[in-house]
């Protein structure tokens, strides 16, 4: 769990920085396959702060996948850098790894370059005993209006050759925080299996809603059809509540 420290100072930073806001967050999701594979279950329960300086979050997750459970911990810390952007640091941690990878570790950095154009790249980690990949992302978005277009591409590497895949997606926003988003990726991928990494080829086609209810609380329903070359056709539906923040 050492590998949370980073993250747990943010946490602490951003709690005392001026108008820092708690909340807590819960969320589930289901990943239903063609009938010869059992769903994959996740459900987890957090909190964090937001503020001026950014955002921080600690999550302990339940995960099922091939008849067996994990335990994950999770920690999402968000720097504000002034005018020019954003960092982000996100670490994910499961101690058994029977069915995750033991580490999945990412960094990026979100850049303000003016003209409504965020340009970021983002470097990551994914550990199983005895197989790794690395992942860069890089692209950009930009927002024209109440709508926010971005184009990513990712790069990984694990025993073989680099695989490249491309996420496209688009924010419409109605407010400075609600929106609906539509999101396709395509490409070639690391795939996460019980016990391994795997690449293969995939699509997907996902949407999601953000959306304010009465107070400070807050929903996010998610929609995702996908397809690859080793879980077949699958669909991943899933519901996220905030309260507060």
């Amino acid at each position: 769990m050492g590998k949370l420290t980073a993250v747990l100072i943010g946490l602490a930073v951003v709690a005392v920085s001026a108008r820092a806001q708690p909340y807590v967050r819960a969320g589930s999701a289901a990943t239903a396959f063609e009938p010869d594979r059992q769903a994959w279950l996740h459900a987890g329960l957090g909190a964090g702060y937001s503020g001026e300086s950014g955002d921080a979050y600690l999550e302990v997750r339940k995960a099922r996948r091939a008849g067996a459970w994990d335990t994950r911990v999770l920690g999402d810390l968000y720097k504000t850098l002034g005018t020019a952007g954003y960092g982000n640091l996100r670490i994910l941690l499961t101690p058994s790894a029977a069915v995750h990878p033991e580490s999945d570790v990412a960094a990026g950095l979100y850049l303000n370059a003016g003209r409504g154009w965020e340009p970021s790249i983002q470097v990551r980690r994914m550990a199983f005993p005895g197989v790794t990949a690395i992942v860069l992302t890089g692209g950009s978005g930009r927002y024209v209006g109440s709508r926010f277009y971005r184009l990513l591409v990712n790069a990984a590497r694990t025993d073989g050759p680099v695989s490249v895949s491309a996420m496209a997606a688009v924010r419409h926003y109605s407010s400075d925080a609600d929106y609906l988003e539509f999101v396709a990726t395509a490409g070639r991928e690391v795939t996460e299996l019980a016990g391994d990494l795997r690449v293969t080829g995939q699509g997907s086609l996902g949407v999601q809603l953000n959306m304010g209810l009465a107070g400070a609380t807050r929903i996010q329903p998610v929609l995702v059809l996908g397809r690859d070359g080793i879980l077949g056709t699958h669909v991943t539906a899933g519901l996220q509540i905030q309260a507060g923040g």
